[in-house]
């Protein structure tokens, strides 16, 4: 079986939501809307929020009893370039790391005094989450979708030749280019307050099959959630950050 085919899921009524950066119970009010189907995440279950250990448990549960799928985001690799390289992370574990690894550890930012034990910790405690992790794909694809974390390289002969540094990192050179892959594909990565350059954290879509559900609850604004049905249907939730939930 090809590289491909193994990322590759029968078309069905799926549930897709990106970029949860450790706000668990803002994802499980957005799961109250999901009734049936596949759940697709997108990456990004840790970093930025303070509860990332629950965020990425209960996405590896969900994934263990077969109703979701998940794939990997940059996040999660600069975590595991962290484990790897503790001393060249420090700025990960000072940063946007911290609430992660003040998450997992029970411990408070000044107590990261060792980025070598820090990480020795982690590994030690966490065995099974890093092994998940590190097992992720970067992208599923069904028919005529593309599910990825940021997005692919536009300038390649096929959309799958993408590196995986871009599907997890890239940005404007992805968006702000003409889509020509025949497919519809839905990433993460980059808020879609962003994308638009104001405050409508809204799921945002081009006009040639670009469809961006980074809602940034991770900078406060809100988790997005994207239904699509066998008929093409869709429909969209969003939780906004500590607030409640909206239906569209």
């Amino acid at each position: 079986m090809s590289e491909l085919e193994t990322r590759m899921i029968a078309k069905q009524d799926v549930f897709v939501i990106s970029d949860i950066h450790g706000h668990y119970d803002e994802l499980r009010k957005l799961l109250e809307y999901h009734k049936n189907g596949l759940i697709l995440f997108l990456g990004d279950y840790i970093d930025r929020g303070k509860q990332s250990k629950e965020v990425l448990d209960y996405v590896m549960e969900l994934v263990g009893q077969g109703k979701a799928m998940a794939i990997k985001g940059n996040h999660e690799e600069l975590f595991l370039d962290f484990l790897t390289h503790p001393l060249l992370g420090k700025a990960y574990m000072l940063g946007t790391g911290s609430k992660t690894i003040q998450s997992l550890l029970s411990i408070t930012p000044d107590e990261y005094t060792d980025a070598v034990l820090v990480a020795e910790k982690i590994k030690e405690e966490y065995s099974e989450q890093i092994e998940f992790i590190r097992n992720l794909p970067v992208y599923i694809t069904m028919e005529e979708y593309v599910f990825v974390h940021a997005g692919i390289n536009p300038h390649l002969p096929h959309w799958n030749d993408s590196s995986e540094a871009d599907m997890l990192w890239i940005r404007e050179e992805f968006f702000q280019v003409p889509n020509n892959t025949g497919k519809k594909i839905i990433f993460g990565h980059t808020p879609t307050f962003k994308i638009r350059g104001n405050q409508d954290s809204s799921i945002w879509q081009s006009t040639d099959g670009l469809i961006g559900i980074d809602g940034g609850v991770g900078f406060e604004k809100q988790l997005n959630g994207l239904y699509i049905s066998k008929s093409e249907e869709k429909r969209v939730y969003y939780v906004e950050a500590n607030r409640t939930i909206q239906q569209k």
